[in-house]
């Protein structure tokens, strides 16, 4: 019917086709009809089809076609690589690896002898970053879960409390140390000599009790631990160490480490580290009830504490209040011998006599009230001997008037 069919033309009029059959296309000029290529069926002139338009594969525009890299082949298959490459077992060229040749866009990563023998390089591939979840070449872009970049590698975080068995013994969200757990990792209390998974199982150092799984530092026996300046094993306040910590002694201007470095208050001389008060310099300190600034006995005052006069009977604060018997207070706050008085005996130089003492005991109880009354808002009252003296004079005077009357 027709001198020339064309191949794959399913209607025709002369040498023209008018519809191609099911897999052909008419040509451009839709006179012919050819396969389609990449359709994945051989039809008409084509050597193969493998559905694609890879040009470095066996097939490529539906004829065969020698792979990348690949310098002999036949029907697609490679016999023969080029140089620097070598066939595997699927007849693909890979690159030789340690030749010292690094090949652009290959299977080719990295070369030992190019890179320096670099240590993440092996087989002419990077080696994976662990738990790096996004890389680009040797360098990790982006960790996985719970993993920070440092250095180009991916670490745990610590402290987010979540335990990474792998890495992380504990997590405990601080970081002090010697709590049971310091950077993720079990540790010994402080001061325990033996722990178990960040608990203490042997007690602590000697200068150490545990409590409550602590070793606390223990105070006044002696032993000076890190967390103490001192231990003198007494709780004296101003010794130098008071607490376990380092005080100045009582009356010292300054100090440095419990030792006295500047020179005591007035009133006191530094011996031995000490602030000792000085008696008979005529300043009294708290450790002294007077001073008059003589070792003279029997004057109100000696070695600075109060004493009675000489042949006193009774006194208060140094001052006499009353004499022995047959003895007489005088002005000057002495007891003065006098034989006839108290006889029943008028001498002559006697006001009156009349055989008992008990004036002598009114007119103490008057001065003992009078200067009750006149200091009792006064911490520690001073006065003046002769002003004592006078006093005195005057309320014996007044006891002779009564007397006389």
């Amino acid at each position: 019917m027709f001198n020339n069919f064309n191949e794959g033309c399913l209607e025709q009029i002369d040498e023209k086709c008018l519809i191609c059959q099911e897999g052909w296309i008419q040509d451009e000029f839709l006179e012919n009809c050819h396969p389609i290529c990449g359709d994945g069926i051989i039809q008409g002139q084509e050597q193969c089809d493998d559905g694609n338009l890879i040009s470095t594969d066996l097939c490529y525009l539906c004829k065969y076609s020698c792979i990348q890299f690949c310098s002999i082949c036949q029907f697609g298959i490679c016999l023969q690589c080029q140089d620097g490459f070598i066939i595997n077992a699927k007849f693909n060229c890979d690159p030789l690896c340690g030749d010292g040749n690094l090949i652009p866009y290959s299977t080719e990563q990295c070369e030992l002898t190019v890179n320096g023998g670099q240590d993440n390089c092996l087989e002419c591939r990077f080696i994976p970053i662990e738990y790096c979840k996004t890389s680009y070449f040797s360098f990790c872009l982006e960790c996985e879960v719970g993993f920070y970049i440092y250095e180009n590698k991916c670490f745990p975080y610590c402290g987010d409390k979540f335990i990474l068995e792998q890495y992380e013994d504990c997590d405990e969200d601080n970081q002090q140390p010697h709590d049971g757990c310091f950077n993720c990792k079990f540790q010994c209390i402080e001061d325990c000599n033996r722990c178990e998974k960040g608990q203490c199982i042997q007690k602590c150092e000697d200068g150490y009790e545990f409590v409550n799984n602590i070793c606390l530092s223990v105070c006044g026996d002696q032993i000076i631990t890190k967390e103490e300046d001192c231990d003198d094993g007494n709780l004296q306040p101003y010794d130098g160490c008071f607490e376990c910590k380092f005080q100045c002694i009582e009356d010292c201007n300054r100090c440095e480490k419990g030792q006295c470095i500047q020179k005591c208050e007035d009133g006191y001389e530094f011996v031995n580290n000490i602030c000792l008060s000085v008696c008979g310099d005529q300043i009294i300190t708290k450790e002294e009830d007077c001073d008059d600034g003589n070792l003279q006995p029997y004057d109100g005052c000696f070695n600075c504490k109060y004493s009675c006069p000489e042949n006193c009977f009774d006194c208060y604060q140094g001052t006499c209040l009353e004499c022995n018997y047959q003895y007489q207070l005088l002005i000057s706050n002495q007891c003065k011998k006098q034989l006839t008085c108290g006889d029943g005996y008028l001498q002559v130089q006697e006001d009156c006599d009349d055989g008992n003492y008990q004036a002598v005991q009114a007119y103490k109880y008057l001065f003992v009230n009078m200067l009750e009354q006149q200091f009792q808002n006064q911490s520690k009252w001073k006065l003046h001997k002769i002003l004592l003296g006078k006093v005195r004079f005057i309320i014996c005077n007044m006891i002779k008037q009564m007397i006389k009357k």
